[in-house]
């Protein structure tokens, strides 16, 4: 599994999350830090989100749950942003 990573958002809806080369897969557990705020859709660090696709080598979507629909990202982010994989496979 791909090691802690910046990433961009994009506030659309569904959110695309763009990190070159990230490695993830569709069903990779992740979770997301921030210098600053992520948009008000996602919480910071303690909250556990799953990569749904459609998926490419530089970008990703996110969702609640395992296969459910990708998250939308409302405008309002800050600061940098890392997607940090979970320590298991789900």
């Amino acid at each position: 599994m791909t090691p802690s990573m910046a990433v961009t958002v994009s506030a659309s809806t569904p959110a695309i999350f763009t990190a070159t080369n990230h490695g993830l897969e569709i069903g990779d557990q992740v979770f997301l830090t921030t210098t600053g705020s992520l948009p008000p859709e996602f919480t910071p660090t303690s909250v556990f989100y799953y990569v749904v696709g459609p998926i490419t080598a530089d970008s990703f979507r996110l969702a609640d749950t395992p296969g459910g629909a990708a998250k939308p990202a409302s405008p309002g982010q800050s600061g940098t942003h890392a997607v940090n994989p979970a320590l298991f496979k789900t």
